[in-house]
């Protein structure tokens, strides 16, 4: 290419005439797409492309590691870019819950055992668990003296060892914080 024909297309316009021609002044080249922005800016007008062109250039000026930080947290809108972190859209699956199971089903069958069995049986004596523990009130360290009063003579030795544990961290406790100190 000599230097008398640069800058002249084969038709033998000058690029300067044909940018004329296309109602557009020549603008400087500034690299990329910025080109096209500037020689376009009647397609670049709507907001989509408006945002996706600033999206655009926050990767050019920053770099795709502020991009990628900047992606999911500035936004709360799509551009069309894959996100970074997996957002769970799916409920979990419901649970199978039987509504006729003998604890359900049981539910409140004594509580009018007084007034219909002609107060034969006391409702404590219905209660399932230990004997010691049957129609009893209280918290865990008046749970734990009164396990080891009733059973303790027949409790296995790691058990009583473990018991008395309890109880002596149950008492610094109960003395230490709570309502009663």
């Amino acid at each position: 290419m000599t230097q008398a024909n640069r800058g002249v297309p084969t038709n033998g316009k000058r690029v300067a005439d044909l940018s004329r021609e296309l109602e557009r002044p020549a603008l400087p080249s500034r690299g990329g797409l910025w080109d096209v922005v500037l020689a376009f800016p009647e397609f670049w007008a709507t907001p989509d492309r408006r945002v996706w062109l600033m999206a655009w250039s926050l990767t050019r000026w920053a770099g795709d590691t502020l991009w990628r930080c900047a992606a999911g947290a500035a936004r709360s809108f799509s551009l069309g870019v894959p996100k970074t972190v997996p957002v769970k859209t799916a409920l979990p699956p419901l649970k199978v819950v039987d509504r006729w199971n003998e604890k359900r089903s049981l539910f409140g069958v004594y509580d009018n055992i007084g007034i219909l069995g002609n107060f034969e049986r006391h409702p404590k004596n219905l209660i399932k668990g230990p004997k010691w523990l049957q129609g009893w009130k209280g918290n865990e360290l008046q749970r734990c003296i009164r396990k080891k009063k009733m059973v303790g003579d027949r409790m296995f030795v790691q058990d009583l060892h473990n018991l008395n544990k309890r109880i002596k961290y149950l008492y610094k406790q109960f003395n230490r914080k709570g309502k009663h100190r």
